[in-house]
């Protein structure tokens, strides 16, 4: 518990000092969205809930994370192992409410995965199923992940790597929203 209420201390003074300079994060370990429509903004922090013991690859036990949210209207995403970065990706289903991609590093490798939520009827749902970002070992900073999913014209895209490329090229790939 001691270490959550670390977590949550140091997210909200980074935020603090981020808002005092008049910028609103829209991804990191911590952002703020309205996810109801209400006009009001909550915050999502991303939290260790259970510290694993030993490597998980030599039969050990993994870290356990989940998304917590400032408004206990929204019930916390238990996302499992490992370190995660919330992306704020505005309103990409047309509801009036704003959606999340969890960017969510994998338990050993460079392979990384996104899953993106949305808040519907009471409940936090799947829109965007789960997919694979090959990173290469190279780190996505703020801002790529924030282009990874993006709208245009009305339609929901993300990037992908073209697994033909040697140079791992991104090709935009149009989503179904569920």
């Amino acid at each position: 518990m001691k270490s959550k209420n670390l977590i949550l201390t140091t997210a909200f003074i980074t935020l603090l000092n981020l808002f005092s300079q008049g910028q609103t994060p829209t991804v990191g370990t911590s952002v703020q969205c309205d996810f109801d429509g209400d006009g009001k903004k909550e915050f999502a922090t991303a939290v260790k809930t259970k510290q694993g013991e030993g490597n998980p690859v030599d039969g050990g036990t993994a870290d356990e994370y989940s998304i917590t949210f400032s408004n206990d209207k929204f019930k916390p995403i238990a996302i499992g192992c490992c370190d995660a970065r919330i992306i704020n990706e505005g309103d990409l289903n047309e509801d009036g409410k704003d959606d999340i991609s969890i960017y969510q590093a994998p338990m050993n490798g460079t392979v990384y995965s996104i899953t993106t939520y949305s808040f519907i009827n009471g409940a936090w749902k799947v829109i965007i199923e789960t997919f694979l970002v090959m990173t290469g070992g190279d780190y996505y900073d703020d801002a790529k992940l924030q282009k990874q999913i993006f709208k245009e014209n009305g339609v929901v895209y993300r990037f992908d790597v073209d697994v033909n490329d040697k140079n791992m090229k991104l090709v935009k790939k149009k989503v179904i929203l569920k």
